[in-house]
């Protein structure tokens, strides 16, 4: 029996297998731009946005919830006066606490994203490291990718399993000693019926196109939409400067707010039945 590197294959077969080849390598090559859009160009482009912008943001936000927490107070305070209930502060101050201990947390979350993002951004990779990352993933999921590789061994199982590992922490080092690793596994055999390469080839096309336009998606959504914005200072400097204003209207009504409540304080502290007052 012959040996299958020693099977002569006739043209079509040949140019059918060079196109199923061609077909693979583009599929590679998109699910890597794919995971590195989401891996590195979205994480990247988000932490610019958040230290640039979002961190001014955050305190347009803390005022608005304080603004927030004036208007209810105003209210409980003018319900209970009313109603002729005790004027009890502590207690009203307790059930907002309650209230918004949602913003409390959403506040919380904005900040520990500002450290993080603060965090990444110290510690970017150079852009040749960089490069040399993209490229190796590609290398890797060429050879270990299931959409590309469909009958995957359990050894490409595990060292799949460890390039995802490697490439979500952008471990460079262990991507490259993943690479000497997959030299070592067998091209799986293609020399297969001229019908069985022919679905291969459209299922991947069919990834290919999904793939396509799930770029496309991304590309169209934020932060991908402000790529070219966010290094643009002057974009930045009027962004930031809305939100100032917006900061500055907020500071007025929270002083009008608080101004509102003392006076509410004092009339019922000035009230026949001071009992009332707590």
């Amino acid at each position: 029996m012959k040996d299958s590197s020693e099977i002569i294959l006739s043209p079509e077969h040949r140019k059918k297998l060079e196109k199923l080849e061609s077909s693979k390598t583009e599929l590679a090559s998109l699910i890597s731009e794919r995971d590195h859009l989401e891996n590195t160009v979205r994480k990247n482009l988000e932490a610019l946005y958040v230290t640039k912008i979002g961190i001014n943001e955050y305190d347009q936000f803390k005022i608005e919830c304080e603004v927030a927490r004036l208007k209810r107070k105003i209210e409980l305070f003018q319900k209970m006066i009313n109603h002729g209930e005790k004027f009890d502060a502590a207690k009203i101050d307790n059930q907002l606490d309650e209230e918004y201990k949602k913003w409390e947390r959403q506040m919380s979350d904005m900040l520990d994203d500002i450290e993080r993002s603060k965090k990444r951004l110290g510690s970017l990779m150079s852009k040749e490291d960089s490069i040399e990352l993209h490229n190796t993933y590609r290398f890797l999921v060429k050879k270990l990718h299931p959409d590309v590789v469909t009958r995957q061994t359990e050894k490409s199982k595990m060292l799949w399993n460890r390039t995802i590992e490697a490439y979500e922490r952008n471990d460079l080092e262990e991507l490259k000693a993943l690479k000497l690793l997959v030299d070592d596994i067998k091209e799986p055999d293609e020399t297969t019926a001229a019908s069985s390469i022919d679905r291969n080839i459209e299922s991947v096309k069919e990834k290919v196109f999904s793939l396509m336009e799930y770029i496309k998606k991304i590309k169209s959504e934020f932060p991908f939409t402000i790529e070219d914005s966010i290094t643009d200072e002057k974009w930045v400097t009027d962004k930031n400067a809305s939100i100032f204003k917006k900061i500055e209207a907020l500071k007025d009504k929270k002083a009008k707010m608080e101004a509102i409540i003392d006076e509410l304080i004092l009339k019922n502290m000035e009230a026949p039945d001071s009992d009332a007052v707590n």
